[in-house]
């Protein structure tokens, strides 16, 4: 089975690709990172941030790339990132089994009052951070993409 891993050498990127070793990876780096480079991995680079993205395919997609609050970005960039980003990879990737997507549970909090909304409350767009709303939008997309031109089943996890 062929992995396929975005964001590997963010943290929560790093702790995944720990725990597949035993599985053929393919990790898509934008930024080398010395703590996973010692292991046994194919590497491809990519930049999102530019849209390049390598022809591929893979039974798995584990998408954890993006860009996250810690730093302040603008909301353009997070769209073009995060939102656009994803747009991308589903353009140039072949999946044949199954997307993962990492989301944000920013998404159930206020931008306003910083307080968190309960799981089953409608999301209401217009409270959300740049972040939030990035990451909203890509669970949008993927909930409406086409099943016949993209059949592999969607997994969203809010973290």
């Amino acid at each position: 089975m062929k992995i396929l891993i975005t964001g590997s050498s963010g943290f929560i990127g790093q702790h995944i690709v720990k725990n597949l070793s035993k599985e053929k990876i393919v990790l898509l780096t934008s930024k080398s990172s010395n703590k996973i480079k010692k292991k046994k991995f194919i590497y491809k680079n990519y930049d999102l941030k530019k849209g390049f993205i390598p022809k591929l395919e893979c039974d798995i997609l584990i998408h954890a790339a993006g860009i996250t609050p810690q730093k302040k970005y603008r909301h353009l960039e997070y769209k073009k990132i995060n939102y656009n980003g994803l747009k991308n990879i589903l353009g140039k990737i072949k999946i044949k089994k199954k997307l993962i997507f990492l989301s944000t549970t920013d998404i159930y909090k206020n931008k306003f009052t910083k307080e968190y909304a309960k799981e089953n409350t409608k999301v209401n767009f217009s409270e959300l951070s740049s972040y939030a709303k990035s990451k909203f939008l890509c669970e949008e997309y993927l909930k409406d993409l086409d099943i016949k031109k993209f059949p592999f089943k969607k997994i969203i996890l809010r973290l």
